[in-house]
């Protein structure tokens, strides 16, 4: 509730086409055009793009607690992929309590809910990226909600779920 709702955090990687880099950065700045005193964190395996803007703060290859850190100031979290099989990234920010826009994929399908535990917007589509964050910008509630939301649903995804629902298939595959 307290995080500052535009403190935006996003992966990146443009060596990969597919991860939407390059959207979420001009998602960004859309969103800087809009409000000024906007800040962004990205973090990447890969060095400090030459092209990114100064204003945007980049961790290189960030250990685990700095990137928990990373998670836990962002208000707002970032998944630009135009494809994934299951977005970790996005998944440990809910997990940290930051409010998730992804691109509604499969992969963030899977443990997102448009409207609930995270807004989802066409993927390739910067401007949408943009206006969903802005969306949880101009309103508080709206981001706590989708925030609380995502953080009680994603606490689902377990390893013992994961294990109990594995042998499940299992089971009923040898009743078949």
């Amino acid at each position: 509730e307290e995080r500052a709702s535009k403190r935006l955090a996003m992966p990146f990687d443009d060596r990969i086409g597919w991860k939407g880099s390059a959207n979420g950065i001009a998602a960004l700045k859309l969103l800087k055009n809009r409000y000024p005193d906007l800040e962004a964190e990205i973090f990447s395996t890969q060095v400090r793009p030459s092209g990114l803007p100064p204003w945007i703060t980049f961790h290189h290859n960030p250990p685990q607690d700095e990137l928990r850190r990373v998670y836990n100031r962002a208000g707002i979290f970032l998944a630009p992929s135009h494809s994934e099989g299951w977005g970790l990234p996005p998944c440990e920010a809910m997990a940290c309590g930051a409010a998730v826009v992804a691109t509604d994929i499969g992969g963030h399908r899977e443990f997102s809910i448009d409207g609930q535990t995270a807004l989802l917007v066409p993927a390739k589509n910067p401007e949408a990226l943009s206006a969903a964050a802005g969306r949880l910008i101009d309103d508080n509630n709206l981001r706590v909600r989708i925030a609380k939301c995502g953080h009680k649903h994603i606490q689902r995804f377990t390893w013992a779920a994961a294990i109990d629902a594995f042998e499940r298939v299992l089971v009923n595959s040898r009743q078949v």
